[in-house]
């Protein structure tokens, strides 16, 4: 007996071997879409760390830049005291305070990236903005002390010493957050 012989005596199969490939097909409809959804967000979250890893490693350089001139000025500005006119770096010169301390322009162009950090986007985009804001207090300072003297420079000098220590809080925990971003994409 051939096998058209032996689908003829069982007519009922034709039904059977239908639903089957029925149940077949839909199953692969489900699967194929869902595995290509799968694969598309591994690679997406792959092409996500890529960038995170490359703006964190270009970014932590310049933070560092940031870091270290505000830990020296904090260092030489003791609390409750005025803020030093010149700050001693490590040559030993002696350098202004407003062209000491400088905001890297490097990272103001990168400004536009830094929410490809992940969760280091958002200290990062605050240590960028206290900088600046340092930046323009001090410019100000100088300003002022020019044209009017120290009238208002009590105020202005607390203010920038605020913005430094919060600055170099943000730098700090953005610093530890690319850290870990780095250290994850090793591994």
């Amino acid at each position: 007996m051939g096998i058209l012989a032996w689908f003829d005596a069982h007519p009922g199969l034709a039904g059977w071997v239908q639903g089957m490939g029925s149940l077949i097909a839909l199953v692969v409809a489900i699967w194929v879409p869902r595995n290509i959804a799968r694969k598309a967000a591994k690679l997406q979250a792959e092409e996500s760390t890529r960038k995170a890893m490359a703006t964190g490693l270009a970014v932590r350089y310049e933070l560092r830049r940031i870091k270290h001139p505000l830990q020296v000025i904090l260092e030489q500005w003791g609390a409750g005291h005025e803020m030093p006119e010149l700050i001693g770096s490590e040559d030993g010169r002696r350098t202004e305070i407003g062209e000491f301390f400088n905001v890297p322009v490097m990272l103001t162009q990168m400004s536009g990236r830094l929410h490809e950090l992940g969760e280091a986007s958002h200290d990062a985009i605050l240590a960028v903005a206290r900088a600046e804001e340092i930046k323009l207090v001090l410019n100000t300072i100088e300003i002022d002390e020019h044209v009017f003297g120290q009238a208002d420079s009590k105020r202005l000098e607390q203010r920038a010493r605020t913005l430094m220590m919060r600055c170099l809080k943000h730098t700090n925990d953005a610093l530890a957050k690319i850290g870990l971003i780095l250290d994850e994409s090793r591994t």
